[in-house]
């Protein structure tokens, strides 16, 4: 498992995520945001809470269409559809002036569609529901402990995690099951709380019905994948990010009930834990692999970007350290410290994407304004 860099672009503003649109046509999706002078007292400044913000589409390695947008800084940004038989992709992202705003993209184009405007003064985190209809549900977390349930009509509902100092939330998640869906809440206050919204009735959730407690500091990241399926119970794994350096892998196991009326159990049991030193765990992509074993595509904030190579049982194969150099730095235990000398100056890596298969990795560096492409090494 090698890479090494086939590209390195310049942005306008500092990238802060990134999506795949669409892998046959090679298309990507920046999103930006970038602090404003804050002795600027205009009213355009304050509309966007001190932030401007920018789409750029991105085809194969070049820059093709970019977007400034009227609602300010891209804080999250989250596929809803896909791009099939030339029909515009839709994305929904999430705005530094408190807006949930959806928009089409087309091979050379990003066209502005409905936006929402919530409650809220900045939404943090994003995360889409989607069903076998063409009716996909947005939630969308916000700087103070709220969260925000949307379609492409209307906010539906408004919601609180009920901590005590309104803290934000980072990363919001969410899993299906047989009757309902599981929503997984990240904030800064170290809790990961869970909450449930049946599939009869979308804008019904449930009030926190667990909370995971083991992390040392703010929840950042949250992904799944689906591990086993059977008549009796399913089991996902759940992988959760914090800023104390930490991924923690659960399994999550949910009993099947025969009676739809009847409410499914679910267990949480952590598995491991993964230590990258110098980090914050934005962000998590988990990739089974087809010879066994996950894969996770790691945007660590200050401690770079990663592959890392998992067993079936969670241990920990290889690492490599994805850097804008053509010299990538590769580890065979995650454990092990990484020097000053490898780590030079230090990139901030927010926004991370692949391939399907993690042939092809897009990567930015904040503060640099960077994006930067790797490719495997056969």
């Amino acid at each position: 498992m090698q890479y090494q860099v086939s590209a390195i672009g310049t942005l306008k503003l500092c990238p802060c995520c990134v999506v795949m649109i669409d892998e046959n046509r090679k298309l990507w999706l920046i999103g930006c945001y970038q602090l404003m002078d804050e002795k600027d007292s205009s009213k355009s400044a304050i509309d966007v809470n001190q932030r401007i913000g920018s789409l750029v589409l991105i085809k194969g390695t070049e820059i093709i269409c970019e977007l400034d947008c009227v609602d300010g800084g891209v804080f999250d940004l989250r596929l809803m559809k896909n791009m099939e038989n030339d029909v515009a992709a839709r994305v929904c992202a999430a705005h530094s002036n408190g807006s949930i705003a959806f928009y089409r993209v087309t091979v050379d184009q990003i066209i502005p569609d409905v936006r929402h405007k919530s409650t809220s003064e900045m939404l943090c985190s994003l995360s889409v529901i989607q069903d076998d209809t063409d009716h996909s549900l947005v939630i969308a977390g916000d700087s103070k402990g709220k969260f925000y349930l949307a379609n492409d009509t209307s906010i539906l509902s408004e919601h609180e995690i009920s901590s005590p100092l309104s803290e934000p939330i980072w990363c919001i998640h969410n899993t299906s099951f047989q009757t309902k869906w599981m929503i997984l809440v990240g904030s800064e206050d170290s809790l990961v709380r869970i909450f449930t919204i049946p599939r009869e009735n979308k804008s019904d959730v449930k009030k926190c019905q667990s909370i995971l407690k083991d992390a040392g500091a703010g929840i950042t990241s949250i992904a799944s994948s689906i591990n086993g399926i059977d008549d009796l119970q399913e089991t996902h794994k759940i992988y959760v990010g914090s800023y104390d350096e930490h991924i923690r892998i659960y399994s999550l196991t949910v009993t099947r009930s025969l009676d739809a009326s009847t409410d499914q159990l679910f267990r949480f049991s952590l598995l491991t834990r993964i230590y990258i030193e110098n980090s914050g765990i934005w962000r998590i992509i988990p990739i089974i692999c087809d010879e066994g074993g996950t894969k996770l595509l790691i945007a660590g904030m200050y401690g770079g970007g990663y592959v890392c190579k998992l067993s079936e049982t969670e241990k920990t194969l290889k690492r490599i350290r994805l850097q804008a150099s053509s010299a990538l730095i590769q580890k065979d235990d995650i454990d092990e410290p990484t020097s000053e000398e490898e780590t030079g100056n230090p990139q901030l890596i927010y926004g991370i994407a692949c391939m399907t298969d993690a042939s092809e990795i897009l990567f930015t560096s904040f503060y640099e304004k960077k994006f930067i492409f790797v490719q495997r090494k056969e």
